[in-house]
């Protein structure tokens, strides 16, 4: 079973948050293609495996879930233990769901939460931490 890594992998959120935008809403039903492809190009482009995959999905959920001034706490998670592969796919499905929802509270606009989600990752990059400490 995978662990959540030390820190999100930055160039496969951006890739998968984005690309999760492109694709629509209605690519995260399961009967998609799109989705299972979409992921395979973004951990490849990224050079995410499917560990750092699985770690920084669930870390990116909790991160959408506030951009969008929802309770992450009490948003619904995916079911994993399937398959590594598997498990990938399915929370990929429910960050989606999750983007489109957070992005009700930006007048819809999916774009603002990614945007905001991003900032999000970028301020707790450990570099960043360790220069605000010492300032």
């Amino acid at each position: 079973m995978a662990t959540l890594p030390a820190q999100i992998h930055e160039e496969f959120a951006q890739e998968v948050l984005r690309g999760l935008v492109d694709l629509g809403p209605d690519a995260f039903d399961g009967t998609d293609l799109c989705l299972e492809l979409g992921l395979s190009v973004w951990m490849r482009r990224s050079g995410a495996d499917l560990d750092a995959a699985l770690g920084t999905l669930g870390r990116l959920s909790w991160l959408v879930a506030e951009a969008g001034g929802l309770n992450p706490r009490c948003e619904p998670v995916a079911l994993v233990g399937r398959s590594p592969e598997a498990d990938v796919l399915s929370v990929v499905m429910c960050l989606g769901h999750l983007v489109f929802r957070a992005a009700l509270t930006h007048e819809g606009d999916p774009s603002a939460i990614v945007e905001i989600t991003l900032e999000r990752v970028e301020r707790e990059r450990p570099e960043r931490s360790r220069v605000a400490a010492l300032a």
